[in-house]
């Protein structure tokens, strides 16, 4: 079978290599699927560097995290899956090849109507968002949300569900098609962070509607200008004004890309509001979360992490598979690549101008 193997780690796409390696044989417990779709995720970007959880001695390696097909063999102790079956798998590595193992609690039935490659590009985006909100984020109807990167697999997925959970959404991205985009999934309010300030329009859309005719008062021009005066003449201007609204912020963030972004994040909780980490993708994310004031509280969550301790876990993706099937939720395909073309597809995961999920194809 055609496969990419990594031999030896490195930071560019290159290391990844197509090659001619033997069809494995499904041991006790596990199933060889003949792989129609995988999808590559930032965990295979790490991986490729060396970053994350194989040491050199584990090479080579097949990634791919994730990536649905139909069982071709079964192997001792497998009973709830047949051949021909159409299933979904997330494993952790081996989904870049034309037929990869996995085991039966790595595995579910992907619903008619779902083609392989949404299955595929499901399990990582849609778990991570659903449980990242629900458990550290104890999202609940009625809050507000903001959604960091938007448009990226997680994104997409985390704004369909806060809105299936009842909540109000904020996200942000890149322009203002891909922000049009957003709210077309769902999204209450998109900001275009090239050219809004994110705490002034966090803050602008949160304060409750009595209070925003004072914020926009406050933060008109001649009244900066001449708070900017009074502080010159050495006078302290909140002794000779009326007093303002308190601003309220956002009840969770779900932030992904770190660095600046996440310290801007942390600026727009409300009190008493959760800021979950997923990880820096394009900055630091401190090891240990800061100590918050008025409740405030920031985490850091991993799907891989959360699955290792609770595997059964993964068993909520059937009733996000059936979402899609049902047209509630859509997963969205940026661009799919053939399996030789996984140094490009990877290339193009790197960058920030896709929208929605990258997938391999077989065929």
């Amino acid at each position: 079978m055609k496969a990419i193997r990594i031999h030896n780690f490195g930071s560019t796409a290159e290391v990844l290599q197509y090659e001619e390696v033997p069809i494995p044989e499904p041991g006790p417990n596990e199933f060889l699927v003949k792989v129609e779709a995988a999808s590559p995720n930032r965990a295979d970007l790490a991986l490729r560097k060396g970053a994350y959880r194989i040491a050199s001695e584990g090479l080579p390696v097949i990634p791919g995290r994730e990536f649905a097909g139909t069982v071709a063999k079964l192997g001792p102790g497998i009973e709830k899956f047949k051949v021909g079956q159409r299933v979904v798998a997330c494993t952790g590595t081996g989904g870049y090849a034309e037929y990869a193992l996995a085991k039966a609690s790595e595995a579910l039935p992907v619903p008619d109507g779902v083609d392989a490659a949404v299955a595929a590009a499901m399990p990582t985006v849609f778990l991570t968002a659903w449980f990242a909100l629900l458990t550290d984020g104890k999202l609940k109807a009625g809050d507000w949300v903001l959604v960091q990167a938007g448009s990226s697999g997680v994104g997409i997925a985390a704004i369909q569900i806060a809105k299936h959970l009842g909540a109000k959404v904020i996200t942000t991205s890149s322009s203002d098609d891909k922000c049009n985009r957003l709210r077309q999934l769902g999204a209450d309010e998109a900001i275009d962070y090239t050219r809004q300030g994110l705490f002034t329009e966090v803050m602008r859309i949160t304060t409750p509607a009595e209070g925003r005719d004072q914020y926009h008062e406050r933060h008109h021009p001649d009244v900066i200008e001449g708070v900017n005066v009074l502080h010159s003449w050495g006078i302290d201007p909140a002794a000779r004004r009326r007093s303002f609204p308190s601003y309220r912020g956002v009840d969770v963030v779900l932030e992904m890309i770190g660095g600046d972004i996440y310290q801007k994040s942390l600026q727009v909780l409300a009190p008493g509001g959760r800021l979950v980490s997923l990880g820096g993708a394009f900055g630091a994310v401190p090891d240990r979360p800061p100590a918050l004031a008025d409740g405030r509280k920031a985490s850091r969550f991993s799907i891989t992490n959360h699955l290792k301790a609770k595997p059964e876990d993964f068993h909520d993706l059937a009733n996000l598979l059936n979402l899609v099937q049902e047209k509630k939720f859509q997963v969205i395909i940026d661009r799919t690549f053939p399996l030789a073309e996984a140094p490009a597809a990877q290339r193009h995961l790197e960058g920030r101008g896709h929208f929605g999920k990258v997938v391999l194809t077989m065929n």
